[in-house]
């Protein structure tokens, strides 16, 4: 269960210490999970794209702990990771680094960075890309054409954009090379 936490964690560090957003960690960690990283988060699809109600209970949890601090400054919640979640997070390092060996965890942490860079609303769009590449393993084309027909608010140049993305993240960040 820590380990998961730390693991959590380590996402929130890597994003300078804090998320924009619970939708935006809950993208970031589906895409983790889905190219190898080891997250153990069950998901579903939902109207902003997979989401895990075990990924939620546990953010709940850790905010219990002293190990993240949610605020809502407007419409969206800030995840930050407390004082007290870094010294956990230090002192779950070292079994992190067992369980993925150094060069993964260097990968998953630019992965993380990469995600960052992205709002939540492109994060969704490339989640729900990723999701359907997951369960119906479909070529980029096909995948791009059932985004549009399941999420039409998003407009073609996005979801393509989004779909080279997902292409250069699989190619870099996979762990099933």
């Amino acid at each position: 269960m820590f380990e998961e936490y730390a693991k959590i964690a380590l996402a929130v560090d890597t994003c300078k210490g804090k998320i924009d957003g619970r939708k935006k960690l809950q993208k970031m960690i589906y895409i983790a999970k889905i190219l190898g990283y080891p997250f153990r988060e069950n998901y579903t699809l939902y109207w902003y794209g997979p989401y895990s109600h075990q990924l939620a209970a546990e953010l709940k949890r850790m905010g219990e702990l002293d190990i993240i601090f949610e605020s809502k400054p407007d419409s969206s919640y800030i995840i930050e990771l407390t004082e007290s979640g870094k010294i956990f997070l230090n002192n779950f390092r070292p079994m992190i680094t067992e369980e993925m060996g150094s060069e993964r965890l260097s990968e998953m942490i630019g992965l993380f960075e990469k995600l960052d860079r992205h709002n939540s609303f492109r994060l969704e769009l490339l989640a729900t890309l990723f999701y359907f590449y997951e369960v119906e393993h479909r070529d980029f084309d096909t995948l791009k054409e059932v985004v549009k027909i399941i999420k039409p608010k998003f407009i073609d140049k996005d979801i393509r954009e989004m779909a080279r993305f997902m292409q250069i993240f699989i190619k870099k960040y996979s762990t099933n090379k």
